[in-house]
């Protein structure tokens, strides 16, 4: 077997006297009921093959960081299950990456500088450090066949001089629950109460003679001797995690994509407030700090599509900012107020930059080199972002081309890039490159309409339609009102059109928007305040009277993965409180023949943060088509 060094500790290797329990060891005294593989999951990463990693693997491998418990779930994302490190049994999941019971966990970052060395960071708010735990630490080979070895579980011979007399025998530790702390046993009254240092005080004490497990396993062992208050035993065990001090708690990580420095927004303990810094993930220090003016506050990252840029939000400065890896100073990138995500695209003709108000209900649309704002609605006058009916929680970028739910009037289905939006509602949306829109379903934007051709569908009056105003036909579509084609404008939504005699107009009201400030004049084309819906009320043969009245239902036409996969109206996957989207892809096809071409399909890691589920968004179909539970 070759081991990778991955860290200072790795040489006390050679004094550690421990012992790998089997599964079946310590699993048969634990008889709790499986409870889920995640306990609020508030950040994830992704390690694409072409990063690095076991080069046999060839497909991208998911790390979720639950908040709660601090453990680290590995998922097989192409596959849509947990990673298995068993060929013979693709059923077993392979060890979760414990770092601590305690810890309550922010953030996380792959880091592969060798197929055969991988090592995830994570940013821990409970003892305010930026750990470092090995995944693969070496590799053997196994029937001719080179495969990784996973991880370390380990223990130093524990300390009895505080206790004479007292024995510890048969100590456990088993590889994706041991972490590196130090448990401190101390007698009191009747038993010894067992406290680790990152993951508590265990709710059993441990008697003489009796074999005492720790929760989740974590360390088992067996005493014997009498004890006596006060006495105490330290045991250290260690999976080769490492702890850093970068000033604070690290709320965000984001890994360069040639892997040469690890981005970081910490919040500073001296100053209380987030600050921007650079970690080398070689030599494990911090490397520089970002100089930002005075009220900034970091909030989220994403790379450019090359590399050569950290794009970075502010949630206290009107500014999105651009900076090389590891510079101290960037370039500023004017917004209209604070923003909470940002997004880019580099397209043939621009390089999109796409940010989140700071109130997270508008989305804006920027040409990253000239900082010129994009219109993303074109029926109004001036440069509008696009508004949205419910707060945005994260953005990600689709980098790979792939098919939308959308179809041309030649009924051909759409291709294109995009952003991928994730609301409060629990939902994930998808934004054009090009126009900032957000992507349609099959039907887009529209007014609903009851199929029958012969009359006026999409609209209903509550006077005589023969004799009084009507509302005019739009060209060929049959339709009377026109919903604003930019998907997202229009919300889906209830309007109503009545008479004042007295002001001689039309009151327009939305259900959701409120009454309009304008009045719809007879023969005159109107516009909403929003530039949602526009139509033109004709007079009719008889004077229109008081109180007359047009109603009609707006449908938004916008392609959603609500995790509702047969419109129901029932979510079979429920993502509440929808984390950051974290975008991968991965090759569908076989390389080596010629009768299928390769095809590279992204998806979004989408975490349910409150209800415990991570699910994989397909954007060719708006759907949430893999739970992880």
């Amino acid at each position: 077997m070759d081991w990778q060094p991955v860290s200072r500790r790795h040489t006390l290797m050679t004094a550690l006297v421990g012992t790998l329990a089997t599964t079946s060891s310590v699993a048969c005294r634990d008889d709790e009921l499986y409870g889920g593989a995640f306990e609020m999951p508030v950040a994830a990463a992704v390690l694409h093959p072409d990063v690095g990693g076991p080069s046999a693997a060839h497909e991208p491998v998911g790390f979720v960081a639950n908040g709660i418990g601090g453990r680290i779930v590995l998922l097989a994302l192409k596959q849509g299950r947990y990673l298995s490190d068993d060929d013979t049994a693709a059923f077993l999941r392979t060890n979760d990456l414990p770092t601590g019971g305690l810890r309550l966990l922010t953030s996380v970052a792959a880091y592969a500088p060798h197929p055969y060395d991988v090592q995830v960071f994570a940013g821990d708010a409970r003892f305010q450090q930026l750990v470092m735990v090995p995944w693969v630490v070496g590799w053997e080979t196994v029937e001719q066949r080179v495969v990784p070895v996973e991880g370390y579980a380990s223990y130093y011979p524990p300390d009895l001089s505080g206790a004479p007399g007292i024995q510890l025998d048969n100590i456990e530790v088993k590889k994706g629950y041991t972490t590196s702390e130090r448990w401190t046993l101390t007698f009191q009254n009747t038993g010894w109460e067992v406290v680790g240092s990152r993951s508590g005080r265990q709710p059993r004490l441990a008697y003489e003679g009796e074999t005492f497990v720790a929760e989740e396993r974590r360390i088992a062992f067996t005493l014997s001797g009498k004890g006596q208050n006060g006495q105490s035993i330290t045991i250290d065990t260690w999976n080769g995690l490492e702890e850093y001090d970068v000033g604070g708690r690290p709320l965000e990580l984001a890994m360069a994509p040639d892997q040469s420095v690890l981005a970081m927004i910490v919040h500073d303990s001296a100053t209380d407030s987030p600050t921007l810094r650079w970690f080398d993930p070689e030599l494990k220090r911090v490397s520089g700090e970002v100089n930002l003016p005075e009220g900034s506050i970091p909030h989220r990252m994403e790379w450019s599509e090359d590399g050569a840029q950290l794009f970075v939000a502010d949630a206290g400065y009107p500014a999105v900012w651009s900076l090389a890896p590891g510079a101290v100073g960037g370039r500023e990138i004017a917004m209209p107020g604070p923003t909470l995500d940002v997004a880019s695209l580099a397209g043939d003709t621009r390089e999109a930059l796409f940010a989140a108000s700071g109130d997270g209900r508008t989305l804006w649309m920027f040409d990253a080199e000239t900082g010129e704002q994009i219109d993303q609605n074109a029926m109004l006058s001036g440069v509008q972002g696009l508004p949205l009916d419910s707060p945005i929680m994260g953005l990600a970028s689709l980098r790979q081309e792939h098919l939308l739910p959308e179809y041309d009037d030649s009924e051909r289905r759409l291709s294109g890039r995009t952003v991928a939006l994730t609301v409060a509602r629990g939902s994930t949306l998808f934004v054009h490159e090009q126009t900032g829109c957000l992507v349609q379903d099959s039907l887009g934007p529209r007014t609903v309409s009851d199929g029958n051709y012969s009359q006026a569908t999409d609209y209903e009056v509550n006077f005589d339609v023969d004799f009084g105003p009507y509302l005019e036909q739009n060209g060929s579509s049959g339709r009377h009102v026109v919903v604003n084609s930019c998907a997202g404008v229009a919300r889906s939504d209830s309007w109503r059109v009545t008479y004042d005699q007295l002001a001689g107009g039309w009151r327009v009201r939305s259900e959701l928007s409120g009454e309009q400030s304008t009045l719809a004049y007879e023969d005159e084309r109107f516009l909403s305040d929003g530039g949602e819906v526009s139509f033109t009320v004709r007079a009719g043969p008889s004077a229109s009277v008081d109180g007359m009245q047009f109603t009609f239902v707006v449908e938004s036409g916008i392609a959603e993965a609500s995790g509702d996969s047969d419109s129901d109206g029932d979510r079979e996957v429920e993502l509440a409180i929808p984390s950051d989207p974290v975008p991968f892809h991965y090759e569908v096809g076989d390389r080596d023949g010629s009768w299928y071409r390769v095809d590279d399909r992204p998806h979004v890691l989408v975490l349910g943060q409150t209800s415990d589920v991570v699910g994989r968004v397909d954007p060719q179909e708006a759907q949430v088509d893999v739970a992880w539970r």
